[in-house]
């Protein structure tokens, strides 16, 4: 399947609708971290976009038809593009009004380092918490490109493996050396698994192997695991094993419902993904993802006495209005730039890569 996949927008409509659930209705999901999951959803989109296109850049540079610099120029101007203003513009924009939960933290998230400063500090901090994910997929960003398009082909597949096999790793030591658990869970190298599994898909699926069978395998290692870590989690949430394979788990899946995506895409019995309201959530879900605690903040400021369930209603009419619009006549246009820094020829995996990732 090469070109555009619609399909692939919906399941970012998914994955942002798991995170907004899980913000509202935190009380429901406490032993069921429904967000997290749509987190590493996004980061298995993340890793298998990037990897496709990047992928395809190698192809050119190898064939003679760019170099490395031209490509790093192109991957990183549409990137800085997508992600970079209207990240920024909120940032100064909410400081600007003196929303102190981002002047007392501003420097950490204009460096893109929110996830270092909430594991440093092992504790979340109210409306911006969900940056620590975009933090994630920069700093990924910043080193993917050039280990994609520099790591020797003949050891691109034990490197994949490796980033995958390395983050619960680096989980496991991390939760032995007691460190506090969210510092375990959303340092970019705890992160390594759910991308890389993207990253190895888009692999298999660049050089042919063949992954009719990785849906089945992928949900028949998954599930059973994750189920698991559920179990372990009502008791414990922050057990060893939980910390460990919890986000291992869900990759596994993500990456069973990802491939089940693409190899049908355009079926009869996909068409609900193919409703243009779902792609269009897809298509705003960073501006959904990015700006869905401060629109929280801001009605709950409006109605202090109000019940919470009957805020939800204005929190997701609020949340999808703000982030429309920030899409039509400010992310579209900027994003409209990137014709200026084409990829040529088409790519396979057309789709710009998620950046929210939740």
């Amino acid at each position: 399947m090469r070109g555009y996949i619609r399909e692939i927008d919906s399941l970012r409509a998914g994955a942002v609708l798991l995170v907004l659930v899980h913000h509202w209705l935190t009380g429901f999901f406490e032993a069921f971290p429904i967000g997290r999951f749509g987190v590493r959803l996004f980061f298995v989109l993340s890793g298998f976009l990037i990897t496709s296109i990047l992928l395809e850049s190698r192809t050119r540079i190898a064939a003679g038809a760019s170099t490395v610099g031209g490509e790093l120029k192109t991957f990183y101007a549409r990137r800085t593009l997508r992600i970079f203003p209207v990240y920024y513009a909120l940032l100064v924009v909410t400081a600007a009004a003196g929303m102190s939960v981002v002047v007392d933290t501003l420097p950490w998230h204009m460096l893109y380092a929110s996830n270092v400063y909430f594991a440093l500090r092992g504790e979340w901090n109210e409306y911006v918490t969900h940056l620590w994910s975009l933090s994630v997929e920069e700093q990924f960003y910043a080193v993917w490109p050039l280990t994609i398009l520099f790591l020797p082909r003949r050891w691109m597949l034990a490197g994949l493996i490796g980033l995958v096999v390395a983050a619960p790793l680096f989980r496991f030591a991390l939760a032995l050396a007691d460190v506090n658990p969210i510092a375990v869970r959303i340092l970019t190298p705890s992160c390594f698994d759910t991308l890389g599994m993207g990253a190895l898909l888009a692999f298999a699926r660049f050089d042919d192997w063949g992954t009719e069978r990785w849906t089945a395998r992928c949900f028949v290692l998954g599930a059973p695991l994750l189920v698991a870590t559920l179990i372990v989690g009502l008791r414990a949430p922050d057990a060893v094993f939980v910390l460990v394979f919890q986000d291992f788990a869900v990759g596994l899946l993500s990456v069973a419902v990802l491939n089940l995506v693409i190899l049908n895409a355009g079926a009869a019995w996909l068409a609900p993904l193919r409703l243009k309201p779902i792609l269009y959530v897809g298509q705003i879900s960073y501006g959904i993802y990015l700006y869905h605690l401060f629109v929280t903040h801001a009605v709950a400021s409006a109605l202090p006495t109000a019940g919470s369930a009957s805020k939800i209603p204005l929190y997701l009419i609020g949340t999808l209005l703000v982030a429309a619009l920030s899409w039509e006549l400010f992310e579209k246009p900027i994003n409209g730039l990137k014709r200026h820094f084409p990829y040529a020829p088409a790519t396979r995996f057309s789709n710009e890569a998620p950046s929210a990732v939740l």
